[in-house]
């Protein structure tokens, strides 16, 4: 057995929210967002979280930033592709397939985010408590 094992991918289409739950002001304030997508991965129900900002400034000044809170504040029906990464069977990491997210919007807005930060919980971002 190596210690150099290469990770196994998997993706997934799952449905998904805009965080709106913790910290929704500061973060709006800031510019960053946080997407949550959720569903049942090895038997157990996951809720995977990806904190974004723009890369590039200059969206916010225009109004990009504005128009696409709104348009994630619907998304009923709509879902992402997550791409879970395994290392000797254990989920260790996800991201989201941006352009899913776009095609989902038919928006290209979406091409142009920026992942800041992720977590893998067992519990919604609607659930907790900060």
């Amino acid at each position: 057995m190596s210690i150099f094992t290469k990770p196994e991918y998997k993706n997934v289409a799952m449905p998904f929210i805009l965080d709106t739950y913790t910290m929704w002001e500061e973060d709006q304030k800031a510019g960053t967002f946080g997407i949550e997508a959720y569903g049942v991965v090895d038997g157990s129900k996951k809720y995977f979280m990806n904190c974004y900002m723009l890369k590039k400034p200059s969206m916010y000044d225009t109004g990009d930033f504005d128009d696409m809170m709104e348009l994630l504040k619907d998304s009923d029906g709509k879902e992402i592709i997550v791409r879970l990464k395994y290392k000797k069977g254990k989920l260790k990491s996800f991201d989201f397939d941006i352009e899913s997210l776009a095609n989902a919007y038919c928006d290209m807005r979406f091409l142009e985010l920026e992942r800041l930060s992720w977590g893998i919980n067992d519990i919604s971002c609607k659930e907790r408590i900060i």
